[in-house]
């Protein structure tokens, strides 16, 4: 229960939920107003309150965008919206929108993650991001390499608790090996433990390390066995 109703929810359409700085504060992120802190306690009542972030320059407000993935570096919180990838100094409440290097500078950020080694990966509709000391890498489908990104458009990024970068893509279920090197795993009609459906577009580890994948079509299924090398078996 909130503590008062003027502090309830900007607007009825909640895209993203994400970690607050503190133990027990959640990011809400709006269809079309930008970010909200909810501050849920143990003990006591909840509070939810809006943010408000300043932008600096001419780029689009972060409070009136779309927010669909947050990431936490140090400071700094990254924010992914429908117009592009927000760096926001989280002490001053100052926004920046960033060009990445791509043919459209501010795509739809479909998700964010932070690797063991700090660099923060972006996944775009335009292929996936590696940043890390103000560079940044760029990894797509290339066609006439079976260890590239199976697909362009990324939905999803999780980092396992080995440290392994799993990528949920249009076209699949990816793992990265490093130099660029992707271990891809496709829906295969002929295969009847083959990853059911090719659009993953959520993914989750269990408490036993086992990789589970949410579907647009194909319903949720489970990765049992991911040898290197091999196609890997789905339930």
């Amino acid at each position: 229960e909130l503590a008062q109703q003027a502090q309830g929810l900007a607007e009825r359409n909640v895209t993203h939920i994400g970690p607050g700085a503190g133990a027990d504060e959640w990011l809400i992120g709006y269809g079309a107003k930008g970010l909200g802190l909810l501050q849920a306690p143990r003990q006591g009542r909840a509070r939810l309150q809006a943010l408000n972030l300043r932008s600096a320059g001419d780029a689009p407000p972060l409070d009136a965008q779309r927010v669909l993935a947050t990431a936490w570096q140090a400071g700094v919180l990254w924010v992914g919206t429908q117009q592009g990838l927000y760096e926001v100094d989280w002490a001053s409440r100052q926004a920046r929108r960033l060009a990445l290097p791509l043919p459209q500078p501010f795509p739809r950020i479909e998700a964010l993650q932070l690797d063991r080694s700090g660099a923060l990966w972006i996944g775009t509709v335009e292929g996936l991001l590696r940043e890390h000391q103000g560079r940044f890498e760029r990894f797509q489908h290339e066609p006439l390499r079976a260890d590239s990104l199976v697909h362009s458009r990324v939905n999803a990024l999780l980092l396992d608790r080995a440290g392994r970068l799993w990528v949920g893509t249009k076209g699949g279920l990816a793992l990265h090996l490093g130099q660029g090197r992707f271990q891809n795993h496709r829906h295969e009609p002929a295969r009847a433990d083959s990853l059911c459906h090719a659009d993953a577009v959520s993914l989750r580890e269990d408490g036993q390390g086992r990789i589970w994948i949410a579907t647009l079509g194909g319903g949720l299924c489970r990765l049992d066995d991911a040898a290197p090398g091999q196609p890997g078996r789905f339930r």
